[in-house]
């Protein structure tokens, strides 16, 4: 449990990293994606197995809202230009 706990604040750590700058953390914007999307998959298919309650269900939707901002920072960041490319 314990674990858990210390790898999730982590990444809502590495979230807040990535907000203060997504162009340039763009390459980490895939595992966060990654780690929304999981939790997502996870609750949908408890649910579609009748293990979870429908209120546990709705648990996903803030995950499932994240990874797709997630995904739109990611094609609205798009590549960065190298340094020396002609503008």
């Amino acid at each position: 449990y314990y674990g858990f706990m210390g790898v999730t604040l982590a990444w809502q750590l590495a979230f807040f990293v990535i907000a203060s700058d997504p162009a340039r953390f763009r390459p980490m914007i895939i595992p966060s994606v990654m780690e929304k999307l999981s939790y997502v998959i996870a609750v949908v298919i408890l649910y579609s197995q009748s293990r979870i309650t429908v209120a546990q269900l709705s648990t996903g939707a803030p995950d499932a809202l994240l990874c797709l901002l997630f995904v739109i920072a990611f094609l609205k960041t798009g590549r960065s230009p190298s340094p020396g490319a002609a503008k």
